[in-house]
């Protein structure tokens, strides 16, 4: 297959232009946000939230609502992927920050449990040995998921 675009590949020029959101120069007006910010989508509990994934990796870790659904999203080194937990263990919603350990992974304030980020799971504490739920989480241009998500709350830094 012969890659046509100027960096060996037809995307590459697409990626680059923020404002063309098709193949066929279709624009999108009056959006909250720039038609194609990288947001990490999140549906729970009846709800949808889209994350700027620039905001999400500045703050390291984001905790809020996504529906009724405590969530956690943590961005604890820049090459590794945002990853999306339900916050709630047993009956307890748990709060988190960054750890200082020499894996990446997070403590919860609660019980000072350690928490790798890779998997949620409890690795030492009180809490050793418990999952988090891992959330699907849709990683896409803001205009995508606009498109199927149109009353999607949107959670970004404090500007």
């Amino acid at each position: 297959l012969k890659k046509d675009g100027r960096y060996r590949s037809s995307y590459g020029d697409y990626n680059r232009d923020r404002s063309v959101i098709s193949i066929f120069g279709r624009r999108m007006h009056r959006s909250a946000l720039p038609p194609k910010e990288r947001i990490l989508g999140v549906r729970s509990g009846g709800e949808e939230t889209a994350f700027v994934v620039r905001d999400v990796r500045k703050a390291a870790i984001v905790e809020g609502n996504v529906g009724n659904v405590p969530i956690v999203l943590a961005a604890v080194d820049d090459d590794l992927p945002v990853v999306a937990f339900e916050r709630t263990v047993g009956d307890r919603v748990l709060t988190f920050s960054r750890a200082d350990s020499l894996q990446p992974a997070l403590e919860d304030a609660e019980t000072r449990s350690l928490w790798r980020v890779s998997d949620g799971k409890a690795i030492d504490g009180p809490l050793q040995g418990e999952q988090l739920t891992r959330l699907t989480a849709h990683s896409a241009f803001w205009f995508g998921w606009y498109g199927f998500f149109p009353d999607s709350a949107i959670w970004q830094l404090s500007r």
